[in-house]
């Protein structure tokens, strides 16, 4: 996953995994969540994650759905 924030490239490909978390749920559930822990080479920290559709990760789908997503947020 990759992402451009604030003019700076976060990329899971490239960055040192430090952790990840799952909440234990399967892919499909609603609930599921997958996070990690990144630094960059420059020394940035990061969290990618993924999730179901009733977690923050959660996107609008079609007309009235809500289907799950992924996202990278800086960490200061």
């Amino acid at each position: 996953m990759k992402k451009v924030i604030d003019g700076k490239i976060y990329n899971t490909e490239t960055a040192e995994l430090l952790h990840a978390w799952s909440n234990g749920k399967y892919t499909s559930d609603f609930g599921y969540i997958k996070e990690s822990l990144y630094r960059t080479k420059k020394g940035a920290y990061f969290i990618a994650g993924e999730g179901g559709a009733k977690t923050g990760y959660a996107r609008a789908c079609g007309s009235n759905s809500v289907c799950g997503g992924e996202g990278i947020d800086v960490v200061s």
